[in-house]
């Protein structure tokens, strides 16, 4: 993800609670870019990758900073 364009950062966090669970955290430059990812061929592909490591399809989320 880090290497598509207009992504920030990227940090994969495990639970502290709940070592089974995990966030995947990124910033972007805009929502633009935010959704060009999530249209394309890398987005697929994590979603495929996570699927084989929980047994399930992924949650995506959309959080603002407050």
């Amino acid at each position: 993800m880090i290497k598509e364009p207009g992504c920030v950062t990227e940090k994969l966090l495990r639970c502290a609670d709940d070592p089974g669970e995990f966030i995947s955290y990124s910033e972007w430059q805009d929502q633009q870019s935010i959704d060009k990812y999530r249209a394309g061929k890398a987005h697929e592909e994590i979603k495929r990758h996570s699927d084989s490591l929980k047994g399930g399809r992924p949650v995506v989320k959309r959080y603002d900073v407050v």
